[in-house]
This record gives C-alpha cells, sequence and structure tokens, in this order.
C-alpha cells in the first residue's frame, strides 16, 4: 500500500515526464504519453524506494 501511495504521489511528475510531442499526417502538433517510458520511472521509482534503507 506504501508504494501505491508513492507512486500516487508522483503520478503528475512522471506523466509530465513521459510526455512527448507527436505530429499526425497533416503536420498537426499532438500531446501523448509514451507508455513504455512511463513505465520504465515507474518501476525505477519502485526499485529506489525497495532499495532505501532506513537509518
Amino acid at each position: 500500500m506504501a508504494i501505491n501511495a508513492v507512486l500516487k504521489h508522483y503520478e503528475g511528475y512522471i506523466i509530465t515526464l513521459s510526455t512527448r510531442k507527436m505530429y499526425d499526417e497533416g503536420g498537426r502538433l499532438h500531446f501523448c504519453v509514451d507508455e513504455t517510458l512511463r513505465r520504465r520511472l515507474e518501476t525505477k521509482l519502485i526499485t529506489k524506494i525497495l532499495a532505501f534503507e532506513a537509518v
């Protein structure tokens, strides 16, 4: 539950970091979330949480 709470807290920041510009066939700009990058960032955060040692 604690890891989910941390992920929820950083969800907006992770989405912001994983947002990419994409252009359609007409040359119009769209912003979309790169789901692969988003999952990689979440996995990295979980790894760091689990490696954390409280003193």
